[in-house]
């Protein structure tokens, strides 16, 4: 299966957000290790505004998306 490439200029912590809830509904990964996207390692810094990504990711109850 292709994978897909995703790319949301200007903002990595976006992006890490995007891709962790691709991770919970494309790739059927657990949450908790899908929320690993929102890491330093690709880019994301949990401060300022950027703490909205991460409280989001936190509240997101994807049984409410994937039903």
């Amino acid at each position: 299966m292709p994978q897909n490439i995703m790319l949301i200029r200007g903002s990595a912590d976006r992006s890490g957000l995007v891709a962790a809830m691709w991770k919970v509904i494309v790739d059927r990964e657990p949450k908790s290790e899908a929320g690993k996207q929102l890491s330093i390692l690709y880019g994301h810094l949990p401060m300022g505004k950027a703490t909205a990504m991460d409280r989001f990711f936190e509240r997101w109850r994807p049984s409410e998306v994937l039903n």
